[in-house]
């Protein structure tokens, strides 16, 4: 008890209102996940503020969206250069921590093992609650880009850390092995974006980006090695009466330029904000979700494209190998294909052209899966649900310290 009020003192007491500080070592661009949950939190009267590491130092380093608090750090560090971002991340969370001690949270919602570290650290000095959020198989995603001692470092580190967490969020359900005590929260979109399209605003994106009469492929995402952007380029090139539309962001963003640059039937359009990401797929006829499914990240993970086809009522083409594979072959919303192979690519998406009313069928399928269970708008009630127990634990926690013995 002492120590909860002499901090207590120091801070300037316990704040009123329920505050949560979220923690991501990417600069909440905003990225779609991330934003969903600040804003659901926000709207059930959370008090919500995001601690973000610009590594590109682009962004603003202030910001306020939908009532989010943004922070970013700017800490230069690039991306894919392992050396530079290990030195940078401990000032990443030494400026973290004292921002946390600053803000005085209820909860700490950490995205991801890079930032698990520091919010176990503040938990225990504030005696606050601790959400660990699972984007990633953080080991499984950097196999074979670092050393296997490393990988094998960052799995115990994960395995022991999340263990002082209070709340555990995964993505999908096969990271519940790992984390038994987890709740699923899917990265599906929010329903009523892709509601709003109207077929006229649908036909005014087409005009905009000059798409005509063309079957249309769509990728908004994040641009990362194991994505198969690159096939979707070569497997499009010659066929006339197709254009792939890309849009989004990332490490490399220089080589997909390159690529699509010399493709007439490619069209990179650049960064998408979130709110402009539902009418632009939805102008689309397809959309890709092709990622390799040798990263033991990419094939435990349920890409968000899926999630994004269904509600725009669109077929997805996924890998084969993966968890995506099983549930689109489930919903029946979209067709798998093996991971490299261009000519496979290439002929599914003749197929869908030649046969535009199969192709639209496998997209009303999803659309019909979406609306009956695959919402946000259904996800948000179990996240809240949780978040409001956690964050009574935590008053009822503090006010035992507080009364006197």
């Amino acid at each position: 008890m002492a120590r909860f009020i002499i901090i207590s003192f120091i801070l300037g007491g316990v704040p009123s209102e329920p505050r949560v500080v979220m923690l991501r070592t990417r600069p909440f661009h905003p990225e779609p996940r991330g934003f969903k949950e600040a804003k659901t939190l926000v709207k059930a009267g959370y008090n919500v503020h995001v601690i973000a590491w610009d590594r590109l130092c682009e962004l603003p380093k202030n910001e306020t969206l939908n009532n989010i608090s943004i922070r970013r750090v700017h800490l230069p560090a690039g991306y894919n250069i392992f050396l530079r971002f290990a030195v940078m991340l401990p000032i990443f969370w030494v400026f973290s921590f004292f921002s946390i001690l600053r803000k005085r949270p209820d909860i700490i919602h950490c995205a991801d093992l890079d930032t698990l570290p520091v919010g176990v650290f503040a938990k225990k000095i504030l005696m606050c609650g601790l959400v660990y959020d699972v984007y990633e198989n953080y080991p499984g995603m950097v196999r074979g880009s670092v050393p296997p001692l490393i990988v094998r470092c960052l799995a115990w580190l994960d395995k022991t850390l999340s263990r002082a967490a209070d709340l555990i969020l995964i993505v999908w359900d096969s990271f519940q092995a790992r984390y038994p005590r987890s709740v699923l929260v899917p990265n599906v979109p929010e329903g009523e974006g892709f509601e709003r399209v109207t077929p006229a605003r649908r036909a005014d994106v087409r005009k905009k980006y000059d798409l005509d009469e063309k079957f249309v492929i769509g990728y908004i995402g994040v641009f990362m090695k194991g994505r198969g952007i690159e096939q979707v380029i070569e497997a499009v090139k010659g066929m006339d009466d197709v254009i792939f539309l890309i849009g989004g962001f990332g490490q490399e963003e220089k080589t997909i330029h390159d690529l699509a640059e010399g493709v007439k039937e490619s069209r990179l359009i650049g960064f998408v904000p979130p709110e402009n990401v539902p009418e632009i797929l939805s102008a689309c006829d397809a959309i890709v979700e092709i990622i390799d499914p040798k990263n033991e990240n990419y094939s435990m993970a349920m890409g968000n494209k899926v999630f994004e086809a269904m509600n725009a009522g669109l077929p997805v083409i996924v890998s084969r190998g993966t968890v995506g594979e099983k549930f689109v072959r489930d919903v029946g919303c979209g067709v798998a294909v093996e991971y490299g192979n261009i000519e496979e690519l290439r002929g599914v998406i003749r197929r869908f052209v030649s046969c535009r009313e199969d192709a639209r069928s496998l997209g009303e399928r999803g659309r019909s899966a979406a609306r009956e269970r695959w919402r946000w708008e259904v996800i948000e009630n179990g996240l809240l649900e949780r978040y409001n127990e956690l964050k009574e634990r935590i008053k009822m926690c503090r006010e035992s310290r507080q009364a006197p013995s």
